[in-house]
């Protein structure tokens, strides 16, 4: 009997590597292979246990953060593919992962309005989709007011993490500035 331990060298603890490793399961979820909560949970195993310095932590946000981005703009560019109500469970995982506390201090400042700049491509994105898109889709063509009331709900989801993750941020503590008395010497 052959077990994966065998065939899986450990992951290596180098911030590259852990991108590397991270970055192939987002390539397999983007593909359909691989659930949502399982690379949430690559992810979290990743920055709690394998990750050592900050410098390591912060690219792996960042890495997640681009899975998630990718995911979302899937979905609300021009020639977007055409989502369900089950694409909502698909994400939200990912969004958690972020939204952790081992996570906070790492979020990538852009997030928030990069999330912003989602919801309003989703908006536009949604209001020139057609019947003959949810058909092309192999969707029910009458179910247009379900598709859109489904990408409002995403639109909500998006600016609640974007409202979740701008807190989060906001809250980091923020370097100390050093400060020197202005001591002029006066003759």
């Amino acid at each position: 009997m052959e077990f994966i331990g065998e065939t899986s060298p450990p992951v290596s603890v180098d911030s590259n590597s852990l991108v590397w490793t991270f970055n192939q399961s987002a390539g397999d979820f983007d593909a359909k292979r691989l659930t949502p909560g399982l690379l949430a949970q690559k992810y979290e195993a990743l920055l709690n246990y394998k990750a050592k310095d900050d410098d390591s932590k912060k690219l792996l946000a960042d890495a997640m953060f681009k899975a998630l981005e990718k995911a979302l703009r899937a979905v609300a560019s021009p020639k977007g593919r055409v989502q369900t109500g089950e694409y909502i469970s698909e994400v939200k995982p990912l969004f958690e992962a972020l939204a952790t506390p081992a996570s906070a201090a790492f979020i990538p400042p852009r997030s928030p309005e990069t999330l912003a700049d989602i919801a309003v491509a989703l908006a536009d994105r949604v209001g020139k989709v057609t019947k003959k898109d949810l058909k092309d889709a192999n969707l029910y063509e009458d179910h247009i007011d379900i598709y859109r009331s489904h990408s409002t709900a995403l639109g909500a989801l998006v600016l609640e993490y974007a409202k979740t993750y701008e807190g989060m941020i906001d809250a980091k503590p923020k370097p100390a500035k050093l400060s020197v008395p202005n001591n002029k010497l006066t003759t």
